[in-house]
């Protein structure tokens, strides 16, 4: 796109008596001697007038804007106008179309973007544009806060001015870019990353920029990756943000937002872990856990919407985001109170561990913590299900609350899988043909599991998998083949246990998952098997367990 091929197009709208003006990034990389890529045109003509000599392919009239080719190259035109008293963080509530100049001048963001050029090479320049440009300052075109809640992109199109053009933010505008960026989760991550796409380097120099101005404090800055597959069974990541209040977007444990994103992750159930030891309440502790969930799910829905349902998992699913869903690690919550299971239900609770590491009112773990010492290789194949326990499954089944038998001792799963008439899951176990930790479930166990339908989810802690001490991932994948070679891929997905676990330096967090989907992406035939170890086999659990 050149000059002249605009002085051509300007003849064509004056033989029709309209004015046309080359505006915004055009005039500005005009005058810095740079090709610009695309013309953006302002006009006094309406659309209407505009479509009786030109051809356009795209056009939306309510802006009186449009998209039309000439001479082989695409022209954004638009014509003049006010706007006022923005909604949703992104559109005007109220546009006025006018044939002054200076009234669409006031609407557009930086003075840099606020220049006018006609075809004689005329400027038009209310706001000092070409000034600000001269002396490598970025000003925002009226007060920088209220310009940014009118449409908090506006932050990241700071940033990219800045760093592309080598420019220094007015300090009333870096001001207002810091305390206001929290703005940005009102705006849709696809919005965001068709934002940082447009920056003109490397998505790794644009992470430098965004990391410069600490914004992946609040967005996940790994935009380039658009994979979502991997829904993990088991974290337990929430609880350690409600002890420590540190942020679901960026954190120092091994599951945040911007992890989630470089991962490939399509969601996470989340899991409330509670220590019936540590806790004086630990009913109430869960409730508040649960409440801070809910809270941390909202604040972050920009990017992640929590599921109450197999619809809901869909629904999001489609709409592009992350999924959250819920769940309870230490069924000894309920001391024995089956109201507590109906209540957790309605909070939002859609999985639950029958124990942990104690006995408790449902049943027997297989490692028991009150033995001392702990000895984790010793298979408990003779204390099952309380009385209880058993009224437990009952009651999960009637909810639709997925039954989730990771910890509990051989005999409580056996029990479990003749009780429930719905698909378990062992959310967060591995597998004990290849490693022989009591944690893990044995050949037998898995079969009945995948006669009942149910899932595994192999668990990364390195206790119950290494077989190989000096080369852990090499350990890890041999559960996930060993499953598969025993199996299919109808019974495997993935159990990270990641933030209840000490993690091995390989495998350090969400961030690092490329290492065991590649490794998949070799060993399963095609997408349809990734897929259903990513998530279709939840989902299958899911909508088996669910009632209509």
């Amino acid at each position: 796109m050149d000059f002249q091929t605009f002085q051509r197009l300007s003849s064509l709208f004056e033989t029709h008596h309209f004015q046309i003006y080359l505006v915004g990034g055009s005039v500005r990389d005009y005058f810095l001697f740079k090709s610009f890529k695309d013309m953006d045109i302002a006009t006094d003509a309406t659309l209407d007038d505009m479509k009786k000599f030109l051809s356009f392919h795209k056009t939306f009239e309510n802006l009186q804007s449009g998209t039309f080719l000439f001479e082989q190259e695409n022209v954004d035109v638009t014509r003049f106008r006010k706007e006022k008293n923005y909604r949703d963080f992104r559109h005007p509530q109220k546009i006025e179309f006018t044939k002054n100049i200076m009234e669409d001048a006031s609407r557009r963001d930086f003075t840099i973007n606020a220049m006018y050029l006609d075809a004689q090479q005329n400027l038009t320049d209310p706001y000092n544009g070409m000034e600000d440009l001269h002396q490598k300052v970025l000003r925002m075109i009226g007060d920088p806060f209220s310009r940014i809640e009118e449409d908090p992109l506006r932050i990241l199109r700071a940033i990219r001015f800045c760093e592309t053009y080598h420019l220094k933010m007015e300090s009333s505008l870096k001001k207002a870019v810091i305390k206001q960026k929290v703005l940005l989760k009102k705006i849709s991550y696809s919005k965001i990353c068709e934002e940082l796409k447009k920056f003109s380097v490397s998505p790794k120099e644009v992470r430098k920029m965004l990391r410069k101005y600490s914004m992946d404090d609040i967005i996940p800055v790994y935009y380039e990756n658009t994979t979502r597959l991997i829904f993990d069974l088991h974290c337990d990541t929430i609880t350690k943000l409600y002890e420590t209040k540190e942020s679901l977007v960026k954190n120092k444990f091994s599951i945040d937002l911007n992890k989630m994103q470089k991962g490939s992750y399509l969601g996470q159930i989340f899991a409330v872990f509670i220590h019936l030891k540590k806790e004086q309440n630990p009913y109430q502790y869960a409730l508040n856990v649960i409440d801070f969930y809910h809270q941390i799910i909202k604040e972050n829905s920009f990017f992640i919407e929590e599921a109450l349902s197999y619809e809901d998992f869909e629904r999001i699913r489609n709409k592009g985001k992350r999924i959250a869903v819920l769940s309870i690690e230490e069924g000894g919550i309920l001391e024995g109170n089956l109201t507590r299971l109906e209540e957790l239900y309605k909070r939002g609770v859609r999985m639950m561990t029958l124990t942990w590491n104690y006995p408790n009112c449902n049943g027997y773990p297989n490692i028991d913590a009150n033995q001392k010492p702990i000895n984790g290789f010793v298979v408990n194949r003779r204390d099952g299900l309380t009385d209880f326990g058993k009224q437990v499954i009952r009651k999960m089944n009637e909810l639709g609350m997925i039954i989730d038998i990771s910890h509990l001792s051989d005999k409580g799963v056996e029990d479990v899988l003749n009780l429930s008439d719905k698909p378990v899951i062992a959310s967060h176990s591995s597998y004990r043909k290849i490693y022989p930790s009591a944690r893990n479930l044995d050949m037998e166990l898995l079969h009945l599991l995948k006669e009942k339908q149910g899932l595994i989810g192999v668990n990364y802690c390195p206790e119950f998998i290494a077989c190989e001490k000096k080369n852990y991932l090499q350990s890890l994948k041999k559960h996930f083949s060993a499953i598969l070679k025993d199996f299919d891929s109808s019974l495997l997905g993935f159990g990270s246990d990641f933030d209840g676990i000490d993690a091995h330096k390989s495998l350090k967090s969400a961030a690092d998952m490329e290492k065991i989907i590649s490794y998949l992406k070799k060993n399963v035939h095609g997408k349809k098997a990734l897929e259903e170890i990513g998530f279709r086999n939840f989902l299958k659990v899911w909508k088996a367990n669910q009632n209509s």
